[in-house]
């Protein structure tokens, strides 16, 4: 039971550095592109303290090519 409540900590003090943040932003941008059929790309991420997002270079795609976002 420790070493399960320690993991948690640690995963979620990880979640807090913009590296973590950024990675994760970007696998769930891959996904997306994958399961939408389209470009969709993250440049960076990063919550601060959960109030404030700063999110750097969305790309979104429609389906003929065309940049939505």
């Amino acid at each position: 039971m420790t070493t399960f409540l320690l993991l948690l900590i640690g995963l979620f003090m990880s979640l807090q550095f913009r590296p973590v943040q950024t990675y994760l932003a970007k696998k769930a941008a891959e996904k997306l592109s994958k399961d939408l059929n389209t470009k969709v790309y993250v440049g960076g991420l990063h919550i601060k303290s959960f109030k404030t997002l700063e999110l750097d270079t969305l790309y979104v795609e429609d389906l003929d090519k065309d940049t939505l976002l």
